[in-house]
Formats: structure tokens, sequence, C-alpha cells
């Protein structure tokens, strides 16, 4: 998988030492900048994703459901899902802001929010909200912010970034508590969540049973798995398979690792193994898959 200190040079050409911050990046982006981003980043990126569309449509593949992307949307995208450009118009233009994972989930602010609204920062259900007019310029200042703050040249540049990612994510939440209503999420119910992603995050090639899981947190895994749900929607399994594969994916595509040694990294019994779970979940085997690409 992308870092995201690994993916911004790819995408800005510049070298390491020219770099902004690595944890953050703002970006503004007309069609073809979002086209050579969707090239590069596929699916692989450990990062979450902010679109604003200012102008124009965007049509997005993402989590096998077509998104629409029209003029005042803002796209919040999750690592792990897949996504991918269907189409986007002439006149696009847009801001694009993106975190490192591990960041996002360190977050104050993050883990704050996530008790008080429906919507956990790590995993949204309906990605795409619309914004008014006013709201559409308050995002864009604050992403402009960031924009101008990312500069090696800015004073206690992670602490500013950190800050306006805060206020980013409390604008967020307010948008969305106002679509959703105040459904409150307990503090003890958050933390577990999010301290399950962090220990998803580090633990997934070498451990893919709840029980692991649920043991590093001291609850059940009937608990892990109602908390997970509660909160997303999705089940404990669709985490560690939909990590397993976008971390299966990068090898095939950047690596010239065999299939076997792919099998081994990811703690596969078998290579056939693997390649059965690859193919299910991604409808092409692993050999195919790497043809392909």
């Amino acid at each position: 998988m992308y870092k995201l200190c690994e993916y911004i040079p790819t995408i800005t050409g510049k070298t390491h030492v020219d770099l902004m911050a690595e944890d953050f990046f703002c970006l503004e982006a007309d069609k073809d900048k979002v086209k050579v981003m969707n090239e590069i980043q596929g699916e692989a990126l450990e990062a979450y994703g902010y679109t604003l569309v200012l102008r124009g449509t965007m049509k997005v593949i993402y989590n096998q459901h077509l998104l629409t992307l029209n003029q005042g949307d803002i796209f919040l995208y999750s690592p792990g899902f897949r996504a991918s450009l269907e189409a986007v118009s002439d006149d696009y233009y847009g801001y694009c802001l993106i975190v490192d994972e591990n960041v996002a989930l360190s977050n104050s602010t993050v883990r704050t929010v996530v008790c008080k609204a429906e919507y956990p920062v790590a995993e949204a259900i309906n990605p795409v909200l619309h914004l008014s007019e006013n709201q559409t310029r308050a995002f864009l200042s604050r992403m402009k912010e960031m924009e101008n703050s990312q500069s090696p040249q800015t004073l206690f540049r992670s602490d500013r970034l950190e800050l306006l990612y805060s206020l980013f994510i409390l604008d967020l939440m307010e948008v969305m508590k106002r679509r959703n209503g105040n459904t409150a999420v307990s503090v003890t119910t958050s933390k577990v969540f999010l301290d399950f992603l962090t220990l998803l995050t580090h633990n997934f090639t070498v451990h893919h049973d709840i029980a692991f899981y649920a043991d590093q947190l001291c609850i059940t895994t009937t608990h892990l798995s109602r908390i997970v749900r509660q909160i997303t929607g999705r089940t404990v399994v669709d985490y560690i398979n939909r990590m397993l594969l976008m971390e299966a994916s990068w090898l095939l595509q950047n690596t010239s690792l065999s299939i076997q040694d792919i099998a081994e990294q990811l703690n596969f019994a078998t290579q056939s193994t693997f390649t059965r779970f690859f193919s299910r979940l991604k409808g092409t085997s692993p050999k195919a898959y790497r043809d392909a690409h």
C-alpha cells in the first residue's frame, strides 16, 4: 500500500526534500489532475480523503456503488474501500484533502466527535454530503488554510495542521448532525471502535481472526462485532478482509513476489487458500489480476 509520503511526490513531482507535511496534503484539482490521482492511487493509499466539488461533475465507483458528485458535494473516502473514477466533466474543479490514516485515527478531536455523532470519521456509510453555498465557502476556506500551512517554511507546521484538521472535522460533524440528527455513541463504544482500527492496521497481515482483536481489547468477540456493526453497518470480518485484499492487490501490482510468497507474507495457510480468498472478493485470480495490471 502507498504511504501518504510516497504518494505525494508521485502526483506533485516534488522530491522528498521539497515535500510539504508528510501527514497532511491539500491541493486543488482540475480534470487532468483528478485523472492522474486516480491512475496512481487506485485502492492502495493508507489515508482518508475529502474531495470538495466546486464546479462540474465527477462519477466515482466507491465500494461497488456508483456515486455522482456535483457542485457543492463533499466526498469522504476511507482507506481500504475500492474507489475508481468513472467520468469527470471538462469543467471540473475542486479541492482535495488527504490525511494519513494513523494521524486521522490518533487525532483527539476525531475521537471526541465520534462520541457525539452517528458518523465516525473512519467509516462513512453514506460518503457524500451536499453542502449549502455558505458551507461550501467555509470548507473551501479551511482547505485553503491547510494548503497554505503545509509549506516547509511554515512555523509550527505540524501543530498548525493538526489544529486545522480538528476544526475541519468539527465542521464536518456539524453538517452530519444536521443531516442525520444527533444520534449519540457512547465514549466507551467509540474508543473500542477506534482502538480496533488501530490494532487492525498493525496486525492484519498476521491475525485474520476476530478473537485476536477482541482479546487485545479485553472484550468478547460478540461485543466487538456488535460495536463495529452498530457504528458502521459492517462486520469485523469485512474490515479484516478489505485490508488483506488491499495489501494483496498492491503486492501483486508493485512487486515481483511470487503468489506463493504473497500468500505466506499475508499469513495464508496455503497458496490455494489465498487464491480462493482473492478470487472470491476480487472476482479474478491473483495471476489474472497481476497480468491485467
